[in-house]
């Protein structure tokens, strides 16, 4: 049997051979499926994205569109075959264990870049689960707006809805506080470190190439809180990263990291949606 990440990868190599017209139309239903078939099946929900993707390219080759074979309202037949597809405890189980692990990654970075700093285990737990709801969330809207009218809107109303779940995630991990905390100093500090990167990096470097381009905008981030992390537990630099000169140098190398980040993520978006207009 085909295994699921094999069908998306299938899906990506066909869509390729779609006109501009057919893929706009496609990555839209394509969106759609996914985004309204996160409690799924999603082996069912990828299959049957596939086989409307052959549906597509044979009427392409007869000169067909896919508003012409499938209906100016593909979210029909669409909401058909969400409803048809058995609900997937499995699919969800794997949902929560990404969102907890992106997150899980991404907190401990940033609770091991000082050794004064204390890894809040009560904090960890409440935030976690808003991350699950938030992921929830942001899938049920681009569900929704997706074939919105209004593009550019509903595009802009995704961004702000993105931007405020994760200033949300933020501000309960900096006010909620317990006492349930460990400290991570000198040499088990760097181990923890080496370990997280070495996990990220297997898991980096076993995604295919699209799924690479994903995440890599996140990687300076990454990187400048390991390494900073690493070197702020070192004997001779650790006196220096304790003064307000090596607080801000922090701080700068941080906010330059995150501009980093987010330049790469607008071009790579912007560059998705080119291929989409």
């Amino acid at each position: 049997m085909v295994k699921t990440d094999e069908l998306i990868q299938k899906n990506r190599e066909l869509q390729k051979q779609l006109n501009s017209e057919n893929e706009s139309y496609y990555s839209d239903l394509v969106i759609y499926l996914r985004a309204k078939g996160t409690f799924k099946n999603d082996w069912i929900i990828e299959e049957k994205a596939l086989e409307i993707l052959q549906d597509i390219l044979d009427s392409q080759q007869e000169g067909i569109s896919a508003e012409e074979y499938f209906g100016k309202k593909p979210q029909e037949f669409a909401d058909e075959i969400v409803k048809t597809a058995p609900v997937s405890f499995l699919g969800l189980l794997k949902l929560v264990f990404v969102a907890l692990g992106v997150y899980s990654m991404f907190m401990l970075f940033i609770d091991l870049i000082l050794p004064s700093r204390s890894f809040d285990f009560g904090t960890f737990a409440v935030v976690a689960v808003y991350t699950l709801v938030a992921a929830l969330l942001l899938f049920w809207f681009i569900g929704t707006t997706v074939y919105s009218k209004k593009k550019k809107l509903s595009n802009a109303m995704t961004t702000l809805l993105y931007i405020v779940l994760l200033v949300g995630g933020g501000a309960l991990s900096v006010f909620i506080k317990t006492p349930y905390q460990v400290k991570l100093v000198g040499i088990w500090g760097i181990v923890v470190i080496l370990m997280l990167l070495l996990t990220i990096a297997i898991l980096f470097f076993r995604q295919d190439k699209e799924d690479k381009k994903t995440w890599a905008p996140f990687i300076p981030v990454i990187l400048s809180c390991a390494v900073i992390g690493i070197v702020s537990r070192t004997t001779i630099f650790s006196s220096f990263f304790e003064t307000m000169t090596g607080k801000y140098t922090i701080a700068g190398v941080l906010i330059l990291s995150l501009i980093i980040q987010y330049v790469l993520i607008y071009f790579y978006t912007r560059k998705l949606r080119s291929k989409t207009n």
